[in-house]
């Protein structure tokens, strides 16, 4: 039985290690400070960070060919490399896999698996139309930008600084130190961001984390579970944010949701609705300049708080005295609440035609 468990062993090492190596490749050691940079045209990929100096090219379920051939193959699946002085450049389009049929000179040591019977030559291919996906390794510590369009990226691992063009995509990553992103017509979805600054239209930008972020963002919907500090400019935009420290925004249409803020609020905008859900006790300032609006700003869980208002032809709802001045046209009202000590709450609000909401 142990030999038999030993043979098997031996059998699975050989078979992974044919699997590894049976994939079109190259293997390029590079300089820890050269950029590197990637242009795709319809093309997916896969771009996977590690700790090795070298960019490695995987072509998936695509066979391995002479060392002499590679580029040669890769020039005709559409891919080319250049290093120019201290940059490394990757080109990437659409490429020729009918061409896969004069792949037949496999570097391999078992002559066994050269030989094929007649139907062999012909199904190789037909599964290799299938696979186009490519796969590049990238060494963690170089600069790395990419131009896409018309194509999908995955990113895997931890990308220390990563500048993203995207039109007309997907996009899905791991995690970020330090994002540029600019998107059309695009999808963008992450786990982790130390830093963005992002210029997004039309598109969906979902994120679990971000510390600081700088969004100038049209006709888009973006998503954020938890961020410290954003500031925003946005058009026709939904915005669900739902817990954020601090924000700063100019914001026209669309809405603004927060689940919880914990710090300060810093609003200006017309025909955006704002609702906030939960208002922490630490908040120190909102200030908001609206127009046309539902806003939301509940105040049950501040103690201390005092409030300016101004906003003509608005309606107050609230479960606190209101010291009303003026009509209808020039509505205005101060109110306080609790001690107004340094620890309150100030909330400086102007508003026209707006329904207001501080239950």
């Amino acid at each position: 039985m142990k030999y038999l468990i030993f043979a098997f062993g031996i059998a699975f090492i050989s078979l992974t290690s044919f699997a590894q190596q049976s994939s079109l490749q190259k293997i390029v050691s590079l300089n820890k400070i050269s950029p590197i940079k990637i242009s795709s045209s319809n093309r997916n990929i896969n771009v996977i960070s590690w700790n090795d100096d070298k960019v490695k090219i995987v072509f998936e379920g695509v066979p391995a060919t002479k060392s002499s051939d590679i580029d040669e193959n890769m020039e005709k699946l559409g891919v080319t490399v250049h290093q120019l002085g201290n940059n490394f450049n990757i080109m990437i389009k659409e490429g020729d896999y009918s061409s896969i049929n004069s792949m037949n000179d496999f570097d391999r040591d078992d002559e066994s698996l050269k030989t094929s019977n007649s139907n062999a030559k012909t199904a190789i291919p037909h599964k290799l139309k299938e696979k186009k996906s490519i796969s590049i390794y990238i060494p963690q510590g170089n600069k790395l930008k990419i131009d896409s369009h018309y194509g999908n990226i995955d990113f895997k691992n931890y990308f220390p600084e990563l500048n993203l063009d995207i039109t007309n995509g997907s996009v899905e990553a791991d995690s970020i130190g330090s994002l540029h992103l600019s998107s059309k017509y695009a999808n963008f979805s992450a786990i982790d961001i130390e830093h963005a600054e992002v210029d997004f239209i039309n598109g969906n930008f979902t994120v679990n984390n971000i510390n600081t972020a700088e969004m100038d963002t049209k006709y888009s919907t973006i998503e954020i579970t938890t961020i410290k500090d954003i500031s925003i400019s946005s058009t026709n935009d939904e915005y669900i944010l739902d817990e954020v420290n601090e924000i700063k925004a100019a914001k026209n249409y669309g809405n603004f949701r927060i689940g919880k803020l914990v710090r300060n609020i810093e609003f200006s905008g017309t025909n955006s609705e704002v609702k906030v859900r939960n208002i922490a006790a630490t908040v120190s300032n909102i200030m908001i300049d609206d127009k046309y609006a539902d806003i939301r700003i509940p105040l049950k869980s501040i103690k201390n708080f005092k409030i300016k208002y101004t906003g003509p032809y608005s309606n107050i709802n609230a479960l606190f005295d209101i010291q009303k001045e003026g009509g209808d046209e020039d509505f205005r009202f101060t109110s306080n609440c609790g001690s107004q000590s340094m620890g309150s709450t100030k909330i400086d609000m102007k508003c026209i035609h707006c329904n207001v909401d501080f239950r």
